[in-house]
C-alpha cells in the first residue's frame, strides 16, 4: 500500500448516519481551506549531513544544498524510516524552530502527491514552483519546460520528483494517471443527485451543498478490491475522486459515510453557539465542527475520536467527541 494511503488509514471510521431534511440547491466546489496553510514545512533532498537532536539540544540536517535546524526533543522515526546519509529523503515537522504536533521522515515518494497550496508554472526558459500538502507543506522547484497544466489550488496533484546534482529535490513533470490521483473522502454528505456519465455525456453527483460534473468516458472505479457502484440518492456517502484542471471528476468511487472517525489533531478552532469550528487531522483532513458542539479533550498532538452527522445542507459535520475503541482485527 502506498504511504499516502497508509497515512490516510490513521483516520479510523465505522457506523452509519441518519438522513436529515432535503438538501438545498448545491453550491460550487470549495476553495482550499485556509487552515491547510498552517501545516509545517516538509523538506526534501539528498541527505548530505545529519545530526540528530537530543531532548535538550537542537540537531540539524542538510538536504541537498540547504541546511535546516531540527528542534530539540523531536523524533522523526515515527514513520518507520531512519535518516541515513546519501539517501533521498523528506523530513516534516519540527524544522527551523517550527512547532508541530507530529514529525516524521520518509524516502521521497514516487509519485509525489498532495493538495496544491501554491503554484507558479515553469516556462520554456525558466523554472517554476509548486507547494504541495504532502505529509506537510513541501515547496519544490519545477524544471524549466515541465508542464504541470493549470491545477486549481486545493486540488490533489501527483508529480514526479528527482534530485539534481546538488541533491536538491526538483519537480520533473506530472505523474502518469493512477489511483493515487484520487483525494480520499474529498467530500462527505447526503447524495441528492447522481447520474453516471457515458462516452459522450457528462455525469453528475451532488453531495450536500457541493456539485461535480463527471467527465465523459469516466467510469466508476470498480477495479481490484473496489466494490461495484452502489451510490444511492438519499444515502450519507463519501466521495473519493480525482479532479482535472477544469474541475471535472476523472476518476472516482464512493463509500458509506462513517458515523465515527478518529485521528491525530494538528489544528483546532472551537465552534461557538452560532459559528462553526474547524478540526484538522494529520495537517490535511479538515472537518467542520457543528455550531454549539461541545468537544472534550481536544488537544494538539492527541488522537481523538469524534461523532459525525449531517447538517441542514446535508454536509458532514462533527458533533461530539467520544472514547476511542480499540481496533479489532478478525
Amino acid at each position: 500500500m502506498h504511504r499516502s494511503l497508509v497515512f490516510a488509514a490513521l483516520l479510523c471510521a465505522c457506523g452509519t448516519v441518519a438522513s436529515p431534511a432535503p438538501a438545498p440547491t448545491p453550491a460550487p466546489a470549495p476553495t482550499p481551506p485556509a487552515v491547510l496553510l498552517r501545516a509545517p514545512i516538509e523538506a526534501c533532498g539528498t541527505v548530505k549531513a545529519w545530526t540528530a537532536p537530543t531532548a535538550t539540544q537542537v540537531g540539524s540536517i542538510t538536504l541537498g544544498s540547504r541546511t535546516y535546524g531540527v528542534n530539540a526533543g523531536t523524533s522523526h522515526g515515527a514513520t518507520g524510516f531512519v535518516v541515513k546519509g546519501a539517501t533521498d529523503m523528506c523530513l516534516f515537522g519540527g524544522l527551523d524552530g517550527q512547532t508541530a504536533a507530529s514529525h516524521g521522515a520518509l524516502t521521497i515518494d514516487s509519485p509525489f502527491c498532495g493538495a496544491v497550496l501554491a503554484f507558479t508554472p515553469a516556462t520554456a526558459g525558466g523554472a517554476g514552483s509548486i507547494t504541495l500538502l504532502h505529509f506537510a507543506s513541501t515547496t519544490l522547484p519545477i524544471a524549466a519546460g515541465a508542464d504541470l497544466g493549470t491545477p486549481t489550488l486545493g486540488v490533489r496533484r501527483c508529480i514526479t520528483v528527482a534530485t539534481n546534482s546538488s541533491g536538491d529535490a526538483i519537480t520533473r513533470g506530472r505523474a502518469p494517471p493512477s489511483i493515487l490521483d484520487m483525494e480520499i473522502s474529498l467530500w462527505c454528505g447526503l447524495v441528492t443527485r447522481y447520474a453516471p456519465g457515458n462516452a459522450t455525456q457528462f455525469g453528475e453527483i451532488v453531495i450536500g451543498s457541493k456539485r461535480w460534473l463527471i467527465g465523459t468516458g469516466t467510469a466508476y472505479e470498480s477495479a481490484g478490491p473496489n466494490p461495484p457502484d452502489h451510490t444511492t440518492p438519499g444515502a450519507p456517502t463519501c466521495l473519493t475522486a480525482a479532479i482535472d484542471d477544469a474541475g471535472h471528476i476523472v476518476r472516482y468511487l464512493t463509500s458509506d459515510m462513517p458515523a465515527i472517525e478518529g485521528g491525530l489533531v494538528t489544528s483546532y478552532t472551537p465552534p461557538t453557539a452560532t459559528q462553526i469550528g474547524t478540526l484538522v487531522f494529520s495537517y490535511k483532513y479538515v472537518r467542520t465542527v457543528a455550531a454549539g458542539a461541545q468537544l472534550d479533550d481536544v488537544e494538539l498532538g492527541r488522537h481523538v475520536c469524534v461523532k459525525q452527522a449531517l447538517d441542514l445542507a446535508g454536509d458532514r459535520v462533527v458533533t461530539a467527541t467520544m472514547t476511542c475503541q480499540p481496533v479489532q482485527v478478525n
